[in-house]
Protein backbone atom coordinates (compact mmCIF):
# COMPACT_ATOMS: atom_id res chain seq x y z
CA UNK A 1 0.00 0.00 0.00
CA UNK A 2 1.41 3.55 -0.68
CA UNK A 3 -0.65 7.06 -0.42
CA UNK A 4 -1.54 6.71 -4.18
CA UNK A 5 -3.46 3.59 -3.54
CA UNK A 6 -4.83 4.45 -0.35
CA UNK A 7 -6.28 7.97 -2.19
CA UNK A 8 -6.90 6.26 -5.36
CA UNK A 9 -10.89 5.86 -4.44
CA UNK A 10 -11.15 9.57 -4.29
CA UNK A 11 -8.88 10.96 -7.03
CA UNK A 12 -5.49 9.93 -9.39
CA UNK A 13 -2.22 12.18 -8.87
CA UNK A 14 0.38 12.97 -10.89
CA UNK A 15 3.72 13.31 -9.18
CA UNK A 16 4.38 16.23 -11.33
CA UNK A 17 4.13 20.12 -11.00
CA UNK A 18 3.46 21.23 -14.15
CA UNK A 19 3.71 25.31 -12.87
CA UNK A 20 0.47 27.50 -12.38
CA UNK A 21 -0.36 27.88 -15.86
CA UNK A 22 -1.01 24.34 -16.25
CA UNK A 23 -4.80 23.04 -15.79
CA UNK A 24 -3.12 20.24 -13.56
CA UNK A 25 -1.89 22.41 -11.07
CA UNK A 26 -5.68 24.02 -10.31
CA UNK A 27 -6.71 19.89 -10.05
CA UNK A 28 -4.10 19.16 -7.82
CA UNK A 29 -4.38 21.67 -5.00
CA UNK A 30 -8.18 21.29 -5.29
CA UNK A 31 -7.70 17.49 -4.66
CA UNK A 32 -4.71 18.13 -1.79
CA UNK A 33 -7.13 20.12 -0.38
CA UNK A 34 -9.90 17.84 0.09
CA UNK A 35 -8.17 15.21 1.15
CA UNK A 36 -5.67 16.38 3.31
CA UNK A 37 -7.36 14.84 6.50
CA UNK A 38 -6.62 11.02 4.82
CA UNK A 39 -3.06 12.40 3.89
CA UNK A 40 -1.96 13.54 7.36
CA UNK A 41 -3.43 10.71 8.78
CA UNK A 42 -1.73 8.36 6.46
CA UNK A 43 1.61 9.38 7.12
CA UNK A 44 0.90 9.71 11.05
CA UNK A 45 0.38 6.46 11.14
CA UNK A 46 3.39 5.13 9.04
CA UNK A 47 5.71 3.47 12.30
CA UNK A 48 9.18 3.88 10.24
CA UNK A 49 10.09 6.28 7.57
CA UNK A 50 12.01 3.32 5.68
CA UNK A 51 12.71 2.94 1.71
CA UNK A 52 12.59 -1.00 2.01
CA UNK A 53 9.96 -1.09 -1.32
CA UNK A 54 8.98 0.73 -3.97
CA UNK A 55 4.97 1.54 -2.28
CA UNK A 56 7.80 3.59 0.85
CA UNK A 57 9.31 5.15 -2.55
CA UNK A 58 6.38 6.59 -3.85
CA UNK A 59 4.94 7.86 -0.48
CA UNK A 60 8.73 9.82 -0.32
CA UNK A 61 8.15 11.29 -3.77
CA UNK A 62 4.52 12.18 -3.13
CA UNK A 63 5.72 14.54 0.19
CA UNK A 64 8.45 16.21 -2.24
CA UNK A 65 5.28 16.09 -4.53
CA UNK A 66 3.34 18.30 -1.90
CA UNK A 67 6.12 20.57 -0.96
CA UNK A 68 6.47 21.75 -4.45
CA UNK A 69 3.26 23.61 -4.08
CA UNK A 70 4.43 25.94 -1.27
CA UNK A 71 5.49 28.72 -4.18
CA UNK A 72 1.39 28.94 -4.82
CA UNK A 73 0.63 29.53 -1.30
CA UNK A 74 0.52 33.15 -1.35
CA UNK A 75 -1.91 33.39 -4.21
CA UNK A 76 -4.26 31.31 -3.06
CA UNK A 77 -7.27 32.76 -1.39
CA UNK A 78 -8.48 32.64 2.23
CA UNK A 79 -9.23 30.27 3.68
CA UNK A 80 -7.61 27.65 0.61
CA UNK A 81 -4.48 29.08 1.48
CA UNK A 82 -4.28 28.26 5.30
CA UNK A 83 -5.73 24.37 4.55
CA UNK A 84 -3.17 24.30 1.56
CA UNK A 85 -0.33 25.76 3.40
CA UNK A 86 -0.93 23.49 6.23
CA UNK A 87 -0.79 19.54 4.49
CA UNK A 88 2.58 21.48 3.30
CA UNK A 89 3.80 22.08 6.61
CA UNK A 90 2.50 18.75 7.61
CA UNK A 91 4.68 17.19 4.33
CA UNK A 92 7.83 19.08 5.11
CA UNK A 93 7.92 17.64 8.94
CA UNK A 94 7.34 14.09 7.69
CA UNK A 95 9.86 14.41 4.87
CA UNK A 96 12.33 15.90 7.62
CA UNK A 97 12.23 12.23 8.86
CA UNK A 98 13.71 11.00 5.02
CA UNK A 99 17.31 10.79 5.13
CA UNK A 100 19.28 11.46 1.40
CA UNK A 101 21.12 8.44 2.24
CA UNK A 102 18.16 6.28 2.14
CA UNK A 103 17.14 7.97 -0.93
CA UNK A 104 20.92 7.18 -2.89
CA UNK A 105 20.98 3.08 -0.95
CA UNK A 106 17.44 2.74 -2.65
CA UNK A 107 18.08 4.10 -5.91
CA UNK A 108 21.10 2.79 -6.48
CA UNK A 109 19.86 -1.04 -5.60
CA UNK A 110 16.45 -0.94 -7.46
CA UNK A 111 16.99 1.36 -10.14
CA UNK A 112 15.53 -0.81 -12.50
CA UNK A 113 12.61 -1.75 -10.88
CA UNK A 114 11.78 2.08 -10.21
CA UNK A 115 12.12 3.28 -13.59
CA UNK A 116 10.21 0.65 -15.11
CA UNK A 117 7.48 0.57 -12.68
CA UNK A 118 3.80 0.94 -14.13
CA UNK A 119 0.28 1.65 -11.79
CA UNK A 120 -2.97 2.61 -13.03
CA UNK A 121 -2.14 4.85 -9.50
CA UNK A 122 0.61 6.62 -11.02
CA UNK A 123 -0.43 8.56 -13.97
CA UNK A 124 3.05 10.40 -14.26
CA UNK A 125 6.01 11.61 -12.49
CA UNK A 126 7.65 8.23 -11.32
CA UNK A 127 10.42 8.09 -13.90
CA UNK A 128 10.29 12.55 -13.48
CA UNK A 129 10.94 12.53 -10.09
CA UNK A 130 13.64 9.82 -10.02
CA UNK A 131 15.15 12.10 -12.52
CA UNK A 132 15.54 14.78 -10.61
CA UNK A 133 17.20 12.85 -7.87
CA UNK A 134 19.49 11.15 -9.87
CA UNK A 135 20.63 14.38 -11.18
CA UNK A 136 20.81 15.54 -7.53
CA UNK A 137 22.64 12.53 -5.78
CA UNK A 138 24.65 11.65 -8.88
CA UNK A 139 27.82 11.53 -6.93
CA UNK A 140 26.56 9.32 -4.77
CA UNK A 141 24.93 6.95 -7.04
CA UNK A 142 26.36 4.76 -9.32
CA UNK A 143 25.64 6.90 -12.33
CA UNK A 144 27.33 5.41 -14.81
CA UNK A 145 25.23 1.85 -14.55
CA UNK A 146 22.22 3.55 -14.32
CA UNK A 147 22.81 5.66 -17.65
CA UNK A 148 23.43 2.66 -19.25
CA UNK A 149 20.22 1.28 -18.37
CA UNK A 150 18.39 4.14 -19.14
CA UNK A 151 19.53 4.01 -22.76
CA UNK A 152 19.08 0.43 -23.44
CA UNK A 153 15.45 0.29 -21.61
CA UNK A 154 14.53 3.82 -21.70
CA UNK A 155 15.60 5.17 -24.44
CA UNK A 156 13.14 7.59 -25.33
CA UNK A 157 13.27 8.72 -22.19
CA UNK A 158 17.10 9.18 -21.94
CA UNK A 159 17.39 11.48 -24.62
CA UNK A 160 13.92 13.47 -24.02
CA UNK A 161 15.82 14.67 -21.09
CA UNK A 162 19.68 14.75 -22.75
CA UNK A 163 19.68 18.42 -22.04
CA UNK A 164 19.88 18.11 -18.16
CA UNK A 165 22.15 14.43 -18.00
CA UNK A 166 24.81 15.58 -20.51
CA UNK A 167 26.59 17.77 -18.11
CA UNK A 168 26.76 15.02 -15.91
CA UNK A 169 28.06 12.52 -18.27
CA UNK A 170 30.46 15.18 -19.56
CA UNK A 171 31.84 15.57 -16.58
CA UNK A 172 32.11 11.76 -15.42
CA UNK A 173 32.56 9.76 -18.41
CA UNK A 174 32.31 11.46 -22.08
CA UNK A 175 32.44 7.44 -22.92
CA UNK A 176 29.10 6.75 -22.01
CA UNK A 177 27.47 8.40 -24.72
CA UNK A 178 29.37 5.93 -27.04
CA UNK A 179 27.28 3.17 -25.55
CA UNK A 180 24.46 4.46 -27.50
CA UNK A 181 25.79 2.14 -30.36
CA UNK A 182 25.57 -0.66 -28.43
CA UNK A 183 23.92 -3.57 -30.05
CA UNK A 184 22.01 -3.52 -26.96
CA UNK A 185 20.55 -0.10 -27.40
CA UNK A 186 17.06 -0.25 -29.39
CA UNK A 187 17.95 2.62 -31.61
CA UNK A 188 15.21 1.87 -34.09
CA UNK A 189 13.20 3.81 -31.36
CA UNK A 190 14.80 6.69 -31.53
CA UNK A 191 14.48 6.49 -35.75
CA UNK A 192 10.97 5.78 -35.66
CA UNK A 193 9.75 7.91 -32.46
CA UNK A 194 12.81 10.99 -32.32
CA UNK A 195 13.94 11.10 -35.50
CA UNK A 196 14.39 14.85 -35.75
CA UNK A 197 15.54 15.25 -32.24
CA UNK A 198 18.16 12.76 -33.12
CA UNK A 199 19.58 14.70 -36.28
CA UNK A 200 19.16 17.99 -34.12
CA UNK A 201 21.49 16.06 -30.94
CA UNK A 202 23.83 15.55 -33.82
CA UNK A 203 24.21 19.03 -34.55
CA UNK A 204 24.38 19.71 -30.97
CA UNK A 205 27.23 17.86 -30.34
CA UNK A 206 28.93 19.11 -33.34
CA UNK A 207 28.96 22.29 -31.81
CA UNK A 208 30.03 21.16 -28.62
CA UNK A 209 33.30 19.96 -30.89
CA UNK A 210 32.10 16.23 -30.13
CA UNK A 211 32.77 15.90 -33.34
CA UNK A 212 33.35 11.61 -32.97
CA UNK A 213 30.51 11.36 -31.03
CA UNK A 214 28.11 13.86 -33.50
CA UNK A 215 29.44 11.81 -36.92
CA UNK A 216 28.78 8.38 -35.45
CA UNK A 217 25.34 9.39 -34.05
CA UNK A 218 24.98 10.80 -37.96
CA UNK A 219 26.51 7.70 -39.50
CA UNK A 220 23.88 4.94 -37.45
CA UNK A 221 20.77 7.04 -38.05
CA UNK A 222 21.70 7.52 -41.77
CA UNK A 223 22.27 3.63 -41.95
CA UNK A 224 18.72 3.06 -40.79
CA UNK A 225 16.42 5.41 -43.29
CA UNK A 226 18.99 4.13 -46.20
CA UNK A 227 17.47 0.73 -45.34
CA UNK A 228 13.84 2.14 -45.67
CA UNK A 229 14.88 3.87 -48.51
CA UNK A 230 16.12 0.64 -50.39
CA UNK A 231 12.87 -1.24 -49.59
CA UNK A 232 10.60 1.75 -50.93
CA UNK A 233 8.51 0.84 -53.42
CA UNK A 234 7.97 3.70 -55.86
CA UNK A 235 4.34 3.34 -55.91
CA UNK A 236 3.92 3.97 -52.34
CA UNK A 237 3.61 7.56 -51.14
CA UNK A 238 7.19 8.82 -50.11
CA UNK A 239 6.39 11.95 -47.90
CA UNK A 240 7.19 10.86 -44.46
CA UNK A 241 10.47 8.97 -46.49
CA UNK A 242 11.22 12.62 -48.22
CA UNK A 243 10.88 14.23 -45.34
CA UNK A 244 13.22 12.25 -43.26
CA UNK A 245 15.70 12.58 -45.97
CA UNK A 246 15.17 16.29 -45.96
CA UNK A 247 15.87 16.56 -42.15
CA UNK A 248 18.51 14.21 -42.50
CA UNK A 249 20.34 15.73 -45.99
CA UNK A 250 20.66 18.85 -44.07
CA UNK A 251 22.34 17.33 -40.48
CA UNK A 252 24.65 15.46 -42.51
CA UNK A 253 26.02 19.11 -44.36
CA UNK A 254 26.09 20.88 -41.23
CA UNK A 255 28.13 18.76 -39.78
CA UNK A 256 30.08 17.61 -42.97
CA UNK A 257 29.24 13.85 -42.89
CA UNK A 258 30.70 12.11 -45.29
CA UNK A 259 27.42 10.45 -46.43
CA UNK A 260 25.73 14.08 -47.20
CA UNK A 261 25.74 14.05 -51.35
CA UNK A 262 24.73 10.26 -51.10
CA UNK A 263 21.53 11.61 -49.25
CA UNK A 264 21.53 14.80 -51.12
CA UNK A 265 20.37 12.67 -54.40
CA UNK A 266 18.04 10.21 -52.28
CA UNK A 267 16.19 13.18 -51.43
CA UNK A 268 16.05 14.79 -54.92
CA UNK A 269 15.00 11.77 -56.07
CA UNK A 270 12.43 10.88 -53.68
CA UNK A 271 11.25 14.78 -53.77
CA UNK A 272 10.54 14.34 -57.62
CA UNK A 273 7.72 11.53 -57.35
CA UNK A 274 6.44 13.53 -54.85
CA UNK A 275 3.00 15.46 -56.08
CA UNK A 276 3.56 19.43 -56.54
CA UNK A 277 0.67 21.15 -55.88
CA UNK A 278 2.07 24.32 -55.40
CA UNK A 279 2.19 25.83 -58.55
CA UNK A 280 -0.04 27.66 -59.59
CA UNK A 281 0.30 31.11 -57.60
CA UNK A 282 -3.54 32.77 -58.08
CA UNK A 283 -4.66 36.06 -59.24
CA UNK A 284 -3.81 39.49 -58.24
CA UNK A 285 -5.82 40.34 -54.94
CA UNK A 286 -9.00 43.13 -55.54
CA UNK A 287 -8.23 44.75 -52.09
CA UNK A 288 -8.17 48.42 -52.56
CA UNK A 289 -5.09 49.11 -49.77
CA UNK A 290 -2.74 52.34 -49.50
CA UNK A 291 0.95 51.35 -49.90
CA UNK A 292 1.51 54.72 -52.43
CA UNK A 293 4.09 55.33 -50.30
CA UNK A 294 6.50 52.10 -50.53
CA UNK A 295 5.43 51.74 -54.40
CA UNK A 296 7.31 55.18 -54.76
CA UNK A 297 10.07 53.90 -52.91
CA UNK A 298 10.25 51.12 -54.73
CA UNK A 299 9.94 52.80 -58.05
CA UNK A 300 13.18 54.75 -57.10
CA UNK A 301 15.03 51.76 -56.32
CA UNK A 302 14.43 50.65 -59.82
CA UNK A 303 16.28 53.04 -61.51
CA UNK A 304 19.15 52.07 -59.22
CA UNK A 305 18.74 48.61 -60.28
CA UNK A 306 18.79 47.20 -57.17
CA UNK A 307 17.84 43.22 -56.30
CA UNK A 308 14.29 42.02 -54.66
CA UNK A 309 16.25 41.32 -51.62
CA UNK A 310 16.78 44.68 -50.83
CA UNK A 311 13.02 45.74 -51.61
CA UNK A 312 12.13 43.35 -49.03
CA UNK A 313 14.60 44.67 -46.91
CA UNK A 314 12.96 48.06 -47.27
CA UNK A 315 9.14 46.60 -46.19
CA UNK A 316 11.22 46.62 -42.58
CA UNK A 317 13.81 48.81 -42.45
CA UNK A 318 16.08 51.36 -43.68
CA UNK A 319 19.36 53.20 -44.25
CA UNK A 320 20.72 54.79 -41.39
CA UNK A 321 23.26 57.58 -41.02
CA UNK A 322 25.90 55.24 -41.20
CA UNK A 323 24.74 53.14 -44.10
CA UNK A 324 23.24 50.47 -42.20
CA UNK A 325 19.90 48.44 -42.74
CA UNK A 326 18.31 50.01 -39.07
CA UNK A 327 14.89 48.73 -38.53
CA UNK A 328 11.92 50.88 -38.93
CA UNK A 329 9.88 49.23 -36.02
CA UNK A 330 12.78 50.06 -33.55
CA UNK A 331 13.59 53.41 -34.68
CA UNK A 332 9.87 54.50 -34.32
CA UNK A 333 9.91 53.18 -30.88
CA UNK A 334 13.13 54.62 -30.36
CA UNK A 335 11.96 58.27 -30.78
CA UNK A 336 8.46 57.85 -28.91
CA UNK A 337 8.16 60.10 -26.21
CA UNK A 338 5.57 60.58 -23.69
CA UNK A 339 2.23 61.59 -24.23
CA UNK A 340 0.20 63.99 -21.92
CA UNK A 341 -3.10 60.73 -22.58
CA UNK A 342 -0.49 58.68 -20.68
CA UNK A 343 -1.88 60.46 -17.84
CA UNK A 344 -5.17 60.01 -17.93
CA UNK A 345 -7.02 57.16 -16.77
CA UNK A 346 -8.30 54.48 -19.73
CA UNK A 347 -10.10 51.64 -20.03
CA UNK A 348 -6.87 50.08 -21.95
CA UNK A 349 -4.67 48.13 -19.67
CA UNK A 350 -0.73 49.44 -19.86
CA UNK A 351 2.43 49.71 -18.31
CA UNK A 352 5.38 51.40 -18.18
CA UNK A 353 6.25 50.52 -21.73
CA UNK A 354 2.95 49.85 -23.46
CA UNK A 355 1.62 53.23 -22.63
CA UNK A 356 -1.80 54.32 -24.16
CA UNK A 357 -0.21 56.53 -26.22
CA UNK A 358 2.58 53.72 -27.31
CA UNK A 359 -0.46 51.21 -28.25
CA UNK A 360 -2.20 53.55 -29.97
CA UNK A 361 1.29 54.75 -32.09
CA UNK A 362 2.30 51.29 -32.70
CA UNK A 363 -1.03 49.89 -33.84
CA UNK A 364 -1.69 52.58 -36.24
CA UNK A 365 2.04 52.35 -37.27
CA UNK A 366 2.36 48.56 -37.52
CA UNK A 367 -0.93 48.37 -39.60
CA UNK A 368 0.56 51.22 -42.30
CA UNK A 369 3.69 48.93 -42.64
CA UNK A 370 1.62 45.94 -42.92
CA UNK A 371 -0.27 46.86 -45.93
CA UNK A 372 2.94 47.35 -47.71
CA UNK A 373 3.17 43.47 -48.05
CA UNK A 374 0.21 43.23 -50.24
CA UNK A 375 2.73 44.76 -52.94
CA UNK A 376 4.13 41.34 -53.52
CA UNK A 377 1.22 39.31 -52.95
CA UNK A 378 0.57 40.03 -56.60
CA UNK A 379 0.94 37.27 -59.87
CA UNK A 380 3.81 38.90 -61.14
CA UNK A 381 5.82 39.34 -57.93
CA UNK A 382 4.26 36.68 -55.15
CA UNK A 383 7.35 34.22 -56.59
CA UNK A 384 10.35 37.21 -56.23
CA UNK A 385 9.20 37.37 -52.49
CA UNK A 386 8.92 34.22 -51.65
CA UNK A 387 11.79 33.22 -53.03
CA UNK A 388 13.89 35.86 -51.14
CA UNK A 389 12.18 34.68 -47.75
CA UNK A 390 13.22 31.14 -48.46
CA UNK A 391 17.69 32.54 -49.82
CA UNK A 392 17.19 34.94 -46.20
CA UNK A 393 16.76 32.05 -44.11
CA UNK A 394 18.93 30.07 -45.91
CA UNK A 395 21.80 32.55 -45.38
CA UNK A 396 20.61 33.08 -41.71
CA UNK A 397 20.85 29.32 -41.01
CA UNK A 398 24.17 29.35 -42.62
CA UNK A 399 25.59 32.52 -40.70
CA UNK A 400 24.34 30.84 -37.31
CA UNK A 401 24.81 27.31 -37.94
CA UNK A 402 20.65 26.57 -37.45
CA UNK A 403 18.98 23.87 -38.43
CA UNK A 404 16.13 25.80 -39.98
CA UNK A 405 15.12 25.70 -43.21
CA UNK A 406 11.54 26.60 -44.67
CA UNK A 407 11.75 26.20 -48.43
CA UNK A 408 8.71 23.39 -48.18
CA UNK A 409 6.67 25.51 -45.63
CA UNK A 410 6.82 28.61 -47.44
CA UNK A 411 6.03 27.21 -50.52
CA UNK A 412 2.73 26.03 -48.92
CA UNK A 413 2.43 29.41 -47.63
CA UNK A 414 2.49 31.18 -51.12
CA UNK A 415 -0.20 28.73 -52.21
CA UNK A 416 -2.30 29.12 -49.09
CA UNK A 417 -2.01 32.59 -50.37
CA UNK A 418 -3.02 32.38 -53.80
CA UNK A 419 -6.01 30.05 -52.93
CA UNK A 420 -7.29 33.16 -50.63
CA UNK A 421 -7.69 35.32 -53.63
CA UNK A 422 -8.76 33.00 -56.02
CA UNK A 423 -11.89 31.83 -53.29
CA UNK A 424 -14.98 34.09 -53.25
CA UNK A 425 -15.86 35.90 -50.50
CA UNK A 426 -17.78 33.09 -48.82
CA UNK A 427 -14.59 30.98 -48.14
CA UNK A 428 -12.07 33.58 -47.37
CA UNK A 429 -12.31 34.10 -44.18
CA UNK A 430 -12.06 30.88 -43.03
CA UNK A 431 -8.63 30.65 -45.37
CA UNK A 432 -7.51 34.06 -43.90
CA UNK A 433 -7.92 32.66 -40.15
CA UNK A 434 -5.86 29.40 -40.88
CA UNK A 435 -3.12 31.00 -43.00
CA UNK A 436 -2.71 33.64 -40.08
CA UNK A 437 -2.50 30.97 -37.95
CA UNK A 438 0.37 29.03 -39.79
CA UNK A 439 2.52 32.22 -40.45
CA UNK A 440 2.39 32.26 -36.67
CA UNK A 441 3.59 29.03 -36.19
CA UNK A 442 6.19 29.78 -38.59
CA UNK A 443 7.18 33.14 -36.86
CA UNK A 444 7.70 31.06 -33.76
CA UNK A 445 9.33 28.48 -35.07
CA UNK A 446 12.11 30.64 -35.97
CA UNK A 447 12.31 32.35 -32.93
CA UNK A 448 12.89 29.08 -31.10
CA UNK A 449 15.70 28.18 -33.65
CA UNK A 450 17.68 31.34 -32.52
CA UNK A 451 16.78 30.99 -29.13
CA UNK A 452 18.17 27.70 -28.96
CA UNK A 453 21.32 29.62 -30.65
CA UNK A 454 21.70 31.97 -27.89
CA UNK A 455 20.79 30.65 -25.11
CA UNK A 456 22.93 27.42 -24.11
CA UNK A 457 21.45 26.19 -21.81
CA UNK A 458 18.63 25.23 -24.34
CA UNK A 459 20.64 23.57 -26.90
CA UNK A 460 18.51 20.24 -26.79
CA UNK A 461 14.68 20.52 -25.85
CA UNK A 462 13.74 23.65 -28.26
CA UNK A 463 10.15 22.33 -28.23
CA UNK A 464 10.37 23.00 -24.26
CA UNK A 465 10.52 26.59 -24.60
CA UNK A 466 7.23 28.39 -24.15
CA UNK A 467 6.41 31.69 -26.62
CA UNK A 468 6.16 33.50 -23.32
CA UNK A 469 9.62 32.77 -23.10
CA UNK A 470 11.38 33.27 -26.24
CA UNK A 471 9.50 36.73 -26.17
CA UNK A 472 10.36 37.75 -23.00
CA UNK A 473 12.19 40.84 -22.28
CA UNK A 474 15.35 39.62 -21.07
CA UNK A 475 14.78 36.77 -23.66
CA UNK A 476 18.56 36.39 -25.52
CA UNK A 477 16.73 36.65 -28.89
CA UNK A 478 16.45 40.82 -28.38
CA UNK A 479 19.60 40.91 -29.65
CA UNK A 480 19.37 39.51 -32.87
CA UNK A 481 15.41 40.23 -33.48
CA UNK A 482 15.20 43.85 -32.04
CA UNK A 483 14.32 44.78 -28.39
CA UNK A 484 10.71 46.95 -29.64
CA UNK A 485 10.19 43.75 -32.54
CA UNK A 486 10.14 41.19 -29.27
CA UNK A 487 7.63 43.52 -27.38
CA UNK A 488 4.97 43.33 -30.49
CA UNK A 489 5.46 40.63 -31.09
CA UNK A 490 4.69 39.84 -27.55
CA UNK A 491 1.53 42.28 -27.62
CA UNK A 492 -0.09 41.11 -30.62
CA UNK A 493 0.52 37.23 -30.28
CA UNK A 494 0.71 36.92 -26.43
CA UNK A 495 -0.94 37.87 -23.47
CA UNK A 496 0.83 39.22 -20.29
CA UNK A 497 -0.56 41.35 -17.29
CA UNK A 498 -3.79 41.80 -18.97
CA UNK A 499 -1.87 43.41 -21.98
CA UNK A 500 -1.51 41.99 -25.48
CA UNK A 501 -4.13 40.43 -28.05
CA UNK A 502 -3.34 36.66 -27.41
CA UNK A 503 -3.33 36.12 -30.71
CA UNK A 504 -1.70 32.76 -31.10
CA UNK A 505 -3.70 31.30 -28.20
CA UNK A 506 -6.77 32.89 -29.52
CA UNK A 507 -6.61 31.64 -32.59
CA UNK A 508 -5.22 28.02 -31.98
CA UNK A 509 -8.17 27.15 -29.33
CA UNK A 510 -10.78 29.53 -31.14
CA UNK A 511 -11.19 30.96 -28.05
CA UNK A 512 -12.86 35.05 -27.42
CA UNK A 513 -12.57 35.09 -31.71
CA UNK A 514 -14.28 34.76 -34.17
CA UNK A 515 -13.76 33.80 -37.79
CA UNK A 516 -15.26 36.36 -39.85
CA UNK A 517 -14.05 39.17 -38.34
CA UNK A 518 -10.83 37.57 -39.69
CA UNK A 519 -10.11 39.90 -43.02
CA UNK A 520 -6.63 40.19 -45.07
CA UNK A 521 -5.44 43.07 -43.42
CA UNK A 522 -4.82 40.44 -40.30
CA UNK A 523 -2.74 38.37 -42.15
CA UNK A 524 -0.66 41.29 -43.50
CA UNK A 525 0.03 42.08 -40.35
CA UNK A 526 1.63 38.79 -39.48
CA UNK A 527 3.01 38.60 -42.94
CA UNK A 528 4.79 41.70 -41.98
CA UNK A 529 5.95 40.31 -38.77
CA UNK A 530 7.35 37.35 -40.11
CA UNK A 531 9.15 39.23 -42.84
CA UNK A 532 10.75 41.70 -40.17
CA UNK A 533 11.59 38.85 -38.28
CA UNK A 534 13.52 37.58 -40.98
CA UNK A 535 15.19 40.46 -42.09
CA UNK A 536 16.05 41.60 -38.89
CA UNK A 537 18.00 38.87 -38.15
CA UNK A 538 19.61 38.13 -40.51
CA UNK A 539 20.81 42.08 -41.30
CA UNK A 540 21.54 41.81 -37.51
CA UNK A 541 23.47 38.77 -37.19
CA UNK A 542 25.91 40.11 -40.33
CA UNK A 543 26.18 43.22 -38.94
CA UNK A 544 27.71 41.60 -35.72
CA UNK A 545 29.69 39.46 -37.71
CA UNK A 546 31.38 42.77 -39.61
CA UNK A 547 31.57 45.02 -36.26
CA UNK A 548 33.93 42.05 -34.86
Amino acid sequence: MNILKFLSKECHFTLVNYGPNDLSTGYNIRKLMDNSKEIISYYTAKEKTEINDIDDYIDLLFLDFVKSFDEFVDIIKPPHNTTIKNIINNASAFRLDYKNKQIITFINERYDVILSYKDKYIRKGLKERTLDYILEFNKGLDFEKITNYLLQQHIIFFIDNIESLYPIVKKYNKGIMENLFDENVPFYKLVNYRFEDVCKLCINFYRLNESRLSQRLANKIYSFIKIEYDSFVEKEQPYGLVNNFKIMTRTLKIIKNKNYYESKEIFNRLEQLSNDFLENHGQVHKYEISNKEYINLIEKTEAAKLHDMDKVFLLSHRFDSNRLWASVLEEFNNQIEPSIIDMASSPTDTNDYFTLSRQQMNYEFIGKQSVNVAYWLTKDKIDGFFSVLIFNVQVLSSELRLTLELAEEMNYLQSAIATIYESDNTRQDILIYNTTFYVITLIERILRELFVYFEEDAIFNIEQHTMSKLLDEKSPIVNIVGQHQVNWLRFFLLKRDNIGFDLRNRIAHMRDISISNFNIFDLYRMLWFLTSTINSSLINSINKELNK
